[in-house]
């Protein structure tokens, strides 16, 4: 209990206006201008969007659009189709 009450008085010394000293109400969009900005300065425009692109949400529902893709294949057929398109492409040395 007595953690509480020392957490509860260091909440009310960090906080002023019921807000954390040093918060800054933004918009959206502010947010998302200040998160790029942080973003390009610690990785540079490539990483920067090499990491955007990793967290894309993307739209559409997989799961229900991938049955217009793949019908009722069973996993044998799907394999059968992997190895065949696999045996179209050209191999690279190495692999």
């Amino acid at each position: 209990m007595r953690y509480l009450r020392s957490l509860a008085n260091l909440l009310v010394m960090v906080c002023r206006d019921g807000l954390p000293m040093g918060y800054q109400v933004m918009t959206p969009v502010q947010i998302r201008e200040k998160g790029l900005e942080a973003l390009r300065q610690h990785l540079g425009v490539v990483g920067m969007v090499r990491f955007l692109q990793q967290t894309e949400l993307g739209y559409g529902n997989y799961t229900e659009e991938r049955h217009q893709w793949l019908g009722d294949a069973g996993l044998d057929a799907i394999a059968q189709k992997v190895q065949e398109a696999n045996s179209l492409r050209p191999r690279q040395p190495g692999f």
